[in-house]
């Protein structure tokens, strides 16, 4: 006797067939999203890979021409010392030279001058060699004109 509260074994059957198919659609569309996602997942490594591949390789260039510009600038260092180091030597022989010069110069005062803007360095001269023979009966050999100081 079936009441109206009993099911029959045909009718659970069938509802297991629908819960069945239900659960099939339900898991092949999460199975299709989570490959889908995968996939997108997939895309971007990729992308992200031949990034860093294609960064990696600049950053190995750029590496090697640092390590280069470093070398270069090493080389050019050692030659700024050298130079450096030529123009002090340089620059004190200059100075010996300059003091060498100062060391044979007689300095003369008490000779007045003339402001007559037409007497040329060789007039001076000229007056200083006939005073310095006239009154201390010496003889030049040779003068340059000095920097007033």
């Amino acid at each position: 006797m079936m009441g109206q509260n009993t099911v029959t074994l045909e009718v659970v059957k069938l509802l297991i067939q629908n819960q069945t198919r239900a659960f099939k659609s339900i898991f092949a569309i999460l199975l299709q999203d989570m490959k889908n996602e995968l996939k997108g997942i997939k895309s971007e490594t990729s992308y992200i890979k031949v990034s860093f591949l294609f960064t990696q390789a600049h950053v190995k260039d750029d590496w090697e021409k640092a390590n280069s510009m470093d070398t270069k600038i090493g080389l050019h260092s050692e030659n700024l010392n050298v130079i450096n180091d030529h123009a002090d030597k340089v620059e004190l022989q200059l100075e010996y030279i300059g003091n060498k010069i100062c060391r044979n110069n007689v300095k003369i005062l008490g000779l007045v001058e003339d402001k007559d803007e037409e007497k040329t360095w060789n007039d001076t001269e000229n007056v200083v060699r006939k005073a310095l023979k006239d009154k201390l009966h010496l003889k030049i050999l040779r003068s340059a004109k000095a920097s007033s100081g």
